[in-house]
């Protein structure tokens, strides 16, 4: 879950959402926004390996919401944590019943260890299988609604540049070239971008081109940020909301979604 101002999204930015990335062969990086999160509730989520494949799934509350394909079958590590990025924020988060299946289908409680970077700001504990964290710095509470007061207006291409340029810049790259869009369906997309939606809602597909370092990517503690040459972002067609966005080493063919229209 990720909450707050989400800088890496460009548009209706408060939120506290669900979300996933993934970094795999051949795409440096990926981000999708899943849904609306809620505080004090618990959701079951599980990575599932695809037998005979190198792909795993992602599934909230039994749906399966996204893949990440070509990572191979090995599952050798899993981290769980918290991090706060404004010094003043107080959030609490836990994780429950962290197992893993082996492949004569025995489930083990996976081991845990807290390492706490920042002890001005963080708490933590762990009992084996729970892990516990927190900020424990005072201020006010304050949960972010995605948009109490948002009117849902369809973008225009001047919303689409204005968005991809933003997110060229959050990634390192103020100029971005090759600015294009194509209008299509979410499930169109899903070998794209590894989303697996229920719904084909209409979305804009907007790709450009450039020397991109992902500094707005999630990526684990001490790994280094993602580089590509072309940047995607994912747009609501309805409503202007940023779905995702991804770095790609190679650019796409657009024009298998439909028409392609260029973006000055």
């Amino acid at each position: 879950m990720t909450a707050g101002t989400l800088y890496a999204s460009p548009g209706h930015e408060k939120g506290f959402l669900w979300y996933w990335a993934d970094s795999r062969p051949g795409s440096p990086y990926r981000e999708s926004y899943i849904k609306p999160a809620r505080t004090n509730e618990f959701e079951n989520v599980t990575f599932k390996w695809v037998p005979g494949s190198g792909d795993w799934e992602i599934h909230q509350d039994g749906d399966r919401v996204a893949v990440s394909e070509g990572n191979g079958a090995y599952g050798g590590r899993a981290d769980n944590g918290l991090e706060v990025t404004t010094p003043g924020a107080r959030i609490a988060g836990a994780s429950t019943n962290f197992q893993y299946q082996d492949t004569g289908n025995v489930w083990h409680t996976a081991p845990t260890y807290i390492e706490n970077d920042r002890p001005d700001l963080f708490f933590g504990y762990t009992n084996g299988k729970n892990v516990v964290a927190g900020t424990h710095k005072p201020c006010v509470n304050e949960v972010g609604t995605m948009t109490e007061n948002y009117e849902a207006t369809p973008p225009t291409p001047a919303d689409l540049v204005k968005a991809a340029r933003k997110l060229a810049s959050l990634n390192g790259e103020p100029n971005p070239g090759n600015i294009e869009y194509v209008a299509t369906g979410r499930q169109a997309l899903a070998g794209l971008d590894g989303s697996r939606t229920t719904s084909d809602d209409p979305a804009y597909f907007v790709q450009m081109t450039g020397d991109f370092v992902g500094h707005a990517a999630k990526v684990p503690r001490g790994s280094k940020a993602p580089r590509g040459n072309v940047l995607t972002v994912t747009i609501d067609a309805k409503t202007g909301q940023t779905l995702g966005w991804s770095l790609a080493s190679a650019p796409h063919d657009l024009s298998r979604f439909g028409t392609v229209s260029t973006l000055r």
